[in-house]
């Protein structure tokens, strides 16, 4: 069984025994979900086995209908299973665009009409919700759609930071903190980028909620104030 599978239907249909499937030929991935020992667990085969587990997709749009889902896919994916990519550089995550490749073959799915318009916002460098949804406040905000994940160099050539958000031409960074985030080390990373002539402006989750208005501002603000300033 290379492909995952539904222990109870195999059970009932005689494949498999229950004990021998709580035994260490086969691997649970999600709630009588389960697949072969022997198989490698890619990304991707994590991705199909969560579909089994959500069900068919006509009954998961029926359920997850006007509710936002975030699918996050960790590892790098290999060779074959980035056919499909467009980025420049390999990331973990997946290419979003496999999502139309999805809706092809279930085109009348209600609401799957929008995934152009999901498609060509969504970023793989993401690495949490909320940075997603502080990029998308500015980019659906009107300020210049920043740079996702955008890394500094060392003098060897390594990246030893990537600011969740960055306007280079500006030096101006943008990070996400959570409501309880106070790390010592980001007030030294940010004193070492200052030097560099970086300006790092950090979100709380109130700055998505409650002041999203203020926060967009602020960015506008820096950005005008920033590229007057930057040196050509």
């Amino acid at each position: 069984m290379e492909e995952p599978f539904r222990g109870s239907e195999a059970v009932a249909r005689g494949t498999v025994t229950p004990g021998r499937l709580r035994g260490p030929r086969f691997v649970r991935l999600f709630p009588d979900v389960y697949v072969s020992a022997v198989v490698p667990v890619t990304p991707l085969l994590r991705a199909r086995a969560a579909s089994i587990h959500a069900g068919p997709l006509d009954a998961l749009a029926a359920r997850r209908r006007d509710r936002p889902v975030f699918v996050a896919v960790r590892g790098t994916p290999a060779p074959e299973q980035r056919t499909l990519s467009r980025m420049t550089a390999p990331c973990p995550g997946f290419d979003p665009a496999d999502l139309l490749v999805r809706r092809s073959l279930h085109p009348h799915v209600r609401g799957s009409a929008r995934l152009d318009r999901v498609v060509a916002l969504a970023d793989p460098r993401a690495e949490s919700p909320p940075e997603t949804r502080l990029r998308l406040l500015l980019v659906l905000s009107g300020p210049p759609v920043p740079q996702v994940r955008f890394p500094l160099y060392d003098g060897r050539s390594r990246p030893w930071l990537r600011f969740d958000l960055a306007y280079p031409d500006a030096l101006l960074a943008i990070e996400y903190d959570g409501a309880h985030h106070d790390d010592p080390l980001d007030r030294i990373r940010d004193t070492r980028t200052a030097a560099l002539g970086w300006q790092t402006l950090r979100i709380t989750a109130d700055g998505l909620t409650r002041n999203a208005g203020r926060t967009v501002g602020t960015v506008r603000a820096l950005l005008a104030r920033r590229t007057r300033l930057a040196p050509y």
